[in-house]
């Protein structure tokens, strides 16, 4: 029999959406040698096509000005994150009801607890078979998510990959990289969403980069309601200096960037 591949058009939030007060999970550091997707050596070009700003999008304010970027750090350090908190007082229907698109913020630092929630409910694991807080076609889950992290309390300023495989960060870049990700935005951190289109490519031909764009949104919506729950602002926002934030992720040629999602606290 023939698999039957279905896309749909909308995302069905299958959990709660969660407030982190009273949530006083510690955290710890440990280095291991892990060899990440985007590994580059410091200061070289770009590997994306160099193209201006994506669409309009969620409107950001970008800048093309260059900014040196701060050293890679290459296999840096893994950091474990607070472990997602599982039950709420905001119901998923008032959470719908809430979220507003927000492009400006308050200066105060969100708190690693937070940041945690938010990649949890974007592509957190929750089954012991890998599932995740978003559907993907086939189990074959293209996207990765990344952090710039800019006042983030508990955590370092730098650039970092989200692993959902035991709800960690590895660190990819270390220091001040505001500049360098090309927004004028005062979010505190940015959340990139990058999808690899040949995960699914490889399997169902053209039409799998329609299933992975699908995704990218899927967990998108997973994180705008998690920062409404949490009293936090974002917005999906496609108006990006690509060039500027692949060189700064250090992305390959295979992954594109679908979106970034600035983040803070409510103005």
């Amino acid at each position: 029999m023939k698999p039957v591949y279905i896309a749909s058009l909308c995302t069905l939030v299958l959990c709660a959406i969660l407030p982190l007060s009273g949530c006083s999970a510690s955290t710890s550091t440990v280095t291991v040698t892990v060899t990440p997707t985007n590994t580059i050596t410091a200061g070289s070009p770009s590997t994306g096509s160099g193209n201006p700003p994506s669409g309009p999008g969620g409107g950001m304010p970008v800048t093309d000005t260059p900014t040196p970027l701060p050293a890679v750090e290459g296999n840096g350090p893994i950091i474990q994150l607070p472990a997602p908190v599982l039950t709420g007082n905001v119901s998923v229907e008032e959470a719908l009801a809430d979220r507003r698109s927000v492009r400006q913020f308050a200066e105060t630092p969100i708190t690693l607890e937070q940041l945690s929630q938010l990649l949890w409910a974007g592509q957190g694991i929750t089954s012991d078979d890998g599932k995740r807080t978003a559907p993907s076609a086939m189990k074959s889950y293209p996207l990765t998510l990344y952090v710039a992290a800019y006042n983030v309390t508990g955590l370092d300023s730098g650039i970092y990959q989200y692993v959902s495989d035991g709800h960690a960060l590895l660190q990819i870049r270390s220091g001040d990289v505001k500049a360098n990700m090309g927004t004028k935005n005062n979010s505190v951190a940015d959340i990139v969403i990058v999808d690899d289109f040949t995960k699914l490519t490889e399997k169902v031909g053209d039409i799998g980069e329609r299933f992975a764009i699908l995704e990218a949104g899927h967990a998108a919506q997973n994180i705008c309601l998690e920062a409404t729950a949490l009293n936090l602002g974002t917005v999906t926002a496609a108006g990006f200096q690509e060039a500027s934030i692949r060189n700064v992720l250090g992305l390959t040629d295979n992954l594109t960037i679908v979106y970034l999602m600035p983040v803070g606290n409510m103005p």
